[in-house]
């Protein structure tokens, strides 16, 4: 596997998001790698696995115990063995380390059956079901948040004048909103990160933190922004308005659509600054670019990338790998094309509530594909 897949697998099994055979592919990696060349695998997949997880602290207990002798005498550790060592861990204890990750972010159970899940400001995990009851309470237990339905709303009661984070999943195939302290409302895609305060400090701006995609409708607040940092990368910034933000790690771009109001983008390592930030206008599609950080705006239909807060799924000359992400984070399952000819390929298509058989019937009666269905795995001769 590449660098990229790798990555990717990690990121999506840490967000709940792995299928079966990833889950397999990832573990099979794990246990076959016993070497210490490759620096980019201890340096930013070893810390993300470790550091994200929590278990430094253990892994770091195994590689001392290294130190010890066995029944096949001491082991003589290099410098570079040192440097690689908490990787090699992983490669060596890949069962027991992938069984704490599983217990750590919440049970077995809760990832294969995608459950949404909340992690509150002490690490403590929740899971949420849409049909189900939620108490969000703060360190000194008073209630600060409800789930109501589909959704979870925060109380602007509280009177603390600190920061306290709540991180909230959406795996695929489900949805979700929130209702912020100030009365902002944010509507969850599938596959979707959200990182929040509890509650805004007045005086400040309100910041909130996005991986995936996102419909926020922001409470007006002229002396407070609204700024939705978007995967460390670019900032959007908002006084109350309503607009949609689409970041999935397949996308080259990360698109801002405005439906009103007004918003300026700007680089996240840069203080906001009017004349520098790019305006967005209603009915317009800013597509900032992931690796040279330039911004494309363009006059869209708006419709077509907010359709998905109703379970609409609408495609406008849409390539087939843009069709393929979309209808696997919506029905959840894992897509696995053999027809290399429907790469080449573009769709116009709406789709309203149709199941996945129901969606893959109407692009073989215009394509001629055929395709298998085996529980949440399709595959495309």
């Amino acid at each position: 596997m590449t660098k990229k897949e790798i990555e990717s697998l990690v990121n999506k099994y840490l967000e709940g998001r792995c299928t079966p055979a990833e889950k397999k592919l990832l573990d099979d990696f794990l246990q076959s790698y016993q070497n210490s060349d490759s620096k980019w695998i201890a340096s930013e997949l070893g810390n993300r696995l470790m550091i994200e997880s929590k278990l430094y602290e253990n892994i770091q207990k195994k590689i001392e115990g290294f130190d010890a002798p066995n029944s096949g005498g001491s082991i003589k550790r290099t410098r570079p063995y040192r440097k690689y060592a908490a990787i090699l861990v992983l490669g060596i204890f890949c069962s027991s380390a992938l069984y704490v990750f599983k217990q750590h972010f919440t049970s077995k159970e809760t990832l294969d059956t995608n459950t949404i899940t909340l992690t509150l400001d002490n690490g403590e995990v929740r899971t949420i079901s849409e049909d189900g009851s939620l108490q969000v309470t703060d360190t000194e237990g008073n209630i600060i948040g409800e789930q109501q339905g589909k959704q979870l709303i925060y109380s602007n009661d509280s009177n603390t004048e600190k920061l306290a984070y709540n991180t909230i999943i959406v795996p695929y195939g489900k949805l979700f909103d929130i209702r912020l302290s100030d009365g902002s409302h944010v509507f969850l895609n599938a596959g979707t990160t959200l990182k929040y305060p509890v509650k805004f400090i007045n005086g400040s701006e309100r910041q909130v933190f996005l991986k995936g995609e996102a419909y926020f409708e922001v409470a007006k607040d002229e002396q407070d922004p609204f700024v939705v940092t978007v995967e460390n990368q670019m900032n959007v910034r908002a006084l109350g308005t309503a607009f949609n933000i689409s970041s999935y790690e397949e996308d080259r771009t990360i698109n801002t659509v405005l439906i009103e109001g007004s918003v300026g983008i700007y680089d996240k390592e840069k203080t906001f600054n009017l004349n520098e930030a790019t305006l967005l206008d209603p009915n317009h599609k800013a597509a900032w670019h992931r690796e040279h950080h330039e911004i494309g705006i363009e006059r869209v239909e708006t419709e077509v990338y907010t359709a998905w807060m109703q379970r609409k799924l609408i495609f406008k000359h849409a390539p087939f790998n843009v069709l393929k992400k979309k209808l696997e984070r919506f029905y959840n399952v894992n897509i696995q094309n053999k027809n290399r000819v429907l790469d080449e390929s573009t769709f116009n298509a709406s789709f309203n509530n149709e199941t996945i058989d129901q969606v893959l019937q109407t692009l073989s009666s215009s394509t001629n594909i055929i395709y298998k269905i085996k529980g949440n795995e399709i595959i495309i001769e």
